[in-house]
């Protein structure tokens, strides 16, 4: 049979003749659960399709439990103008017509009541066969007033309510369960974020802002400050964390290696909480943390040196680990010395973003981005992907914090690129930035990020 307002019904024939049982299946497209109630063949007469089953009642997802003690008498009208009906056209009635007319009925209840001519015996079947027959030679017949359909329609209303209150019962607990599941696993991600926002908003300790003032405040000189990660901090070189001033790639670079730096910690420490959750329960609830790398801001300049994109320029740098294992890959875009952007590869979500302070496109960047990680499957992995498996996202399709100066370009694509790392919303602003530029110089004599 068709499928009626969201709910599908099949039937099987009988293996026999007479009134041999078969199943009647009635499956809820949305609790994909299937009822089943004994029925008997079903049988074509005047365009319908008559059972002498138990049918249940059909209602839809919102409909109040309450109007069901009106179906009653909805079905009763219902069906005696389908027969009705049948007499005037033979013509099928349809799940449409139907709906509209219970629509009418039930006060948009939407409410779908298949024709019943169940009972225990095969004669109620051949009684409706007759009614149907008597009403094609006297107009006039009063199919209600006959009392073995009026019977009919009580036992088969009493015996389908209490199963549609058990459906609507279990409805309404899965709902409230996923409804309270959604505003926990919401609640728990919203604390992860603020117990991970809040040192990056927190201001450095009064000993790190004396000393990072020093120096800013200092002349300049070529004297290092700091050596790590094979890059020399000298005091010119950070002077550009003074307000109003644009980043070099210097301080850019040392920033994306101490955020390698935390990821790499980061990992090593999940790796050895899974390991102690394991050896005292067996298993462990803490998945390991996915690394993702961090290049400097020569890797882009590299790749399209000269104005064209070029894998071989760029090809060793990756020979120290697995592209496709990293869960992110961060690329600071150094854009001619007169704007910094910052480009991500998400690995296993086959997207590539650019985000831009100013809502620049990136279309350029992103492009060769998806080259390089196109030719780096074919070389490394002897692998060939599919582009069109990959989404390319960048401007206005990222909501991008925008700076309001000239010279806070680094600052943001640094700031993007730490929030990022622990999967945080971008919620920071102009307004912070100032504070910033410190907490970064801070971090940065101190060869470490404090969080």
């Amino acid at each position: 049979m068709g499928s009626l307002s969201g709910l599908s019904l099949s039937s099987r024939k009988p293996a026999g003749k007479g009134t041999a049982t078969t199943p009647f299946v009635i499956e809820d497209d949305e609790m994909m659960t299937p009822i089943k109630s004994n029925a008997s063949s079903l049988t074509p007469s005047q365009g319908h399709i008559v059972s002498n089953t138990n049918t249940p009642i059909v209602q839809r997802k919102g409909s109040p439990l309450g109007q069901l003690s009106r179906s009653n008498m909805a079905a009763s009208a219902f069906i005696a103008e389908e027969v009705l009906s049948a007499r005037k056209s033979p013509a099928v009635v349809t799940p449409s017509s139907r709906d509209s007319k219970l629509k009418k009925q039930n006060e948009g209840s939407h409410e779908i009541v298949s024709i019943p001519s169940g009972g225990e015996i095969s004669s109620d079947l051949n009684s409706l066969l007759k009614y149907q027959k008597m009403l094609e030679m006297n107009p006039d017949f009063n199919l209600e007033s006959q009392h073995p359909t009026k019977q009919l329609f009580s036992d088969y209303f009493k015996q389908k309510f209490s199963t549609m209150r058990e459906i609507e019962d279990r409805h309404k607990s899965h709902f409230i369960d996923d409804k309270v599941g959604d505003r926990i696993k919401k609640k728990i991600e919203r604390d992860r974020i603020d117990e991970l926002i809040a040192p990056r908003k927190a201001p450095i300790s009064d000993e790190d802002d004396a000393k990072i003032r020093r120096v800013l405040a200092g002349p300049s000189s070529h004297d290092v400050l700091i050596d790590k990660f094979n890059i020399d901090i000298t005091r010119d070189k950070i002077h550009c964390l003074r307000q109003r001033t644009w980043l070099n790639d210097e301080v850019v670079n040392f920033y994306m290696a101490m955020l390698l730096d935390r990821d790499s910690r980061l990992v090593a420490e999940s790796k050895t909480k899974v390991e102690q959750q394991q050896q005292q329960k067996g298993k462990s609830e803490v998945v390991v943390r996915r690394p993702s790398y961090f290049f400097n801001s020569f890797f882009v300049s590299k790749l399209l040196e000269g104005g064209r994109y070029d894998y071989s320029k760029v090809k060793r740098w990756t020979k120290k680990f697995d592209v496709f294992e990293q869960e992110k890959i961060f690329f600071p875009v150094n854009l001619s010395n007169t704007h910094w952007t910052m480009a991500v590869i998400f690995v296993q979500k086959k997207e590539i973003h650019y985000y831009d302070s100013m809502s620049g496109s990136g279309q350029r960047q992103l492009n060769a981005l998806l080259d390089w990680i196109v030719d780096e499957a074919r070389e490394k992995k002897s692998l060939t992907l599919d582009r069109n498996e990959w989404k390319l996202f960048g401007g206005h399709q990222l909501p991008t914090p925008q700076q309001e100066n000239g010279y806070d370009c680094g600052m943001f694509s640094i700031c993007c690129a730490d929030y990022l790392s622990d999967d945080l919303p971008l919620e920071y602003d102009q307004s912070e930035i100032p504070q910033m530029r410190y907490k970064v110089g801070a971090a940065i004599l101190n060869g470490t990020l404090p969080y």
